[in-house]
C-alpha cells in the first residue's frame, strides 16, 4: 500500500527542488513533512470531509475530497496516488471520529516520502 502513497514522480521533483535549493533542507522538512500534514488534513478531512458527509453518502463524500485534494496538487502524474492516499486518510478520519490518526499518518507517509528523497539525492 505504501507504493501507492510514495510517488516517485513527487520525489523527483523534490530532489530537482533540493538540488537549486540545499541551504533550505531543514525549512523543507518542516513545510513538507509536519505543516503541510496539518493544515492539509485539517482543511480537506477536518473541514470539507465533514460538511460533504452532512449532505452526501459517505463513499460519494470520500470520492469528492479525494479528487479534490488530488487536482489542488496541480501534478496530473501524482493524481493516482494523492488520491489513493486522500481515500486511506479519510477512511482513517471516518473510522476513528478525529482527524489525529489522519494527521498522523500524513505525515509519516510524507517523512518516509522525504527520508526515500534524501536517499536518492
Amino acid at each position: 500500500m505504501q507504493k501507492f502513497l510514495i510517488n516517485i514522480n513527487a520525489i523527483e521533483e523534490a530532489r530537482d527542488w533540493y538540488l537549486i535549493n540545499q541551504n533550505h533542507l531543514p525549512a523543507t522538512f518542516v513545510t513538507t513533512v509536519v505543516l503541510a500534514p496539518i493544515v492539509e488534513e485539517m482543511l480537506f478531512r477536518g473541514i470539507f470531509l465533514q460538511t460533504m458527509r452532512r449532505y452526501l453518502s459517505p463513499f460519494l463524500s470520500i470520492f469528492i475530497v479525494s479528487l479534490v485534494f488530488s487536482v489542488v496538487h496541480f501534478s496530473l502524474s501524482n493524481a493516482i496516488p494523492l488520491f489513493v492516499a486522500s481515500v486511506v486518510y479519510c477512511i482513517i478520519t471516518i473510522k476513528s471520529q478525529s482527524i489525529i490518526p489522519s494527521i498522523i499518518a500524513h505525515i509519516f507517509n510524507n517523512f518516509l516520502t522525504f527520508a526515500y528523497f534524501l536517499r536518492l539525492v
